[in-house]
C-alpha cells in the first residue's frame, strides 16, 4: 500500500500559498525538516502527522493518502453509535481514540464520540471520560457546518455541554449556557433544577412556573 504523505504535505502547503519557511514556523520545526518531509527523505513522527492533519483540517488517513477499507468513515460512525446503543463502553474507550486519530475533524466522529463518552462517564463515574466528552462536544460546535442531521443543532450540542457542566456542579456556567440556547423555554426545567441544586428556590420557581 503506497503512502502519499510527502506529496500531500507539499500539495496542502501550496494550496495555502505558504512557503516552506512559513509552514515550518507554523509547525515549530526547521525548514530542513519540512524539506525532508516533502522530498520523502524523512517522515514526520506520528504526533506531528496528527498536528499537520489538524492544521490543514484533514483526517490523518486523508493526509497519508489512503483509506481503511475495513473501517471507512461511515463504518466508523456506525461503530461508535453502536457502542453507545449497546452500552459497550469498554470497547468504546479502546476504539474511540483510534477513530479520532484517523478523523480528528469529522463532525460525526467527534460528536458521536462526545455523546458516547459522556454517557460512559455518567454511568461509570469516569471523570476523565466526562472531561474528554466536553472537549469533543466543544470541538463539534466548531465543525457544525458539516452536520447533516436535522435532529442535531448547535443549541442541542450546547445544551449537552451544559448538562455535563451541571453534572460537575458547575451550575452557574450551566445556567448561562442553558439560558443562551433556551428557545421557547426548552431548557426551563434544566435551569430550574440547577437553581434548586444551588438552593436558589425563588429563581427556580420563577423559571419552572414559565412551563405552565
Amino acid at each position: 500500500m503506497k503512502i502519499y504523505l510527502s506529496e500531500n504535505i507539499r500539495k496542502c502547503r501550496k494550496q495555502k500559498n505558504m512557503t516552506q519557511e512559513q509552514f515550518s514556523e507554523a509547525m515549530g520545526v526547521s525548514v530542513g525538516a519540512v524539506s525532508k518531509w516533502e522530498s520523502g527523505q524523512m517522515n514526520p513522527e506520528i504526533g506531528m502527522i496528527v498536528k499537520i492533519a489538524d492544521y490543514f483540517g484533514l483526517s490523518v488517513d486523508y493526509l497519508l493518502g489512503y483509506t481503511f477499507k475495513s473501517q471507512s468513515l461511515t463504518d466508523t460512525v456506525a461503530m461508535i453509535k453502536s457502542f453507545n446503543a449497546k452500552k459497550d463502553y469498554i470497547t468504546a474507550k479502546e476504539s474511540i481514540p483510534k477513530a479520532l486519530l484517523k478523523y480528528p475533524n469529522d463532525f460525526d466522529i467527534v460528536y458521536h464520540s462526545g455523546i458516547t463518552l459522556s454517557n460512559l462517564g455518567w454511568e461509570r463515574n469516569d471523570t476523565d471520560a466526562i472531561n474528554q466528552a466536553k472537549k469533543l462536544l466543544e470541538h463539534a460546535c466548531t465543525l457544525i457546518e458539516q452536520n447533516k442531521d436535522p435532529d442535531i443543532s448547535l443549541g442541542s450540542i450546547k445544551t449537552r455541554i451544559a448538562i455535563i457542566l451541571s453534572s460537575e456542579r458547575k451550575f452557574t456556567e450551566a445556567i448561562d449556557l442553558l439560558m443562551k440556547y433556551n428557545v421557547n423555554g426548552v431548557n426551563n426545567a434544566r435551569i430550574g433544577n440547577c437553581y434548586v441544586a444551588m438552593n436558589k428556590y425563588d429563581q427556580a420557581l420563577t423559571v419552572l412556573s414559565e412551563n405552565y
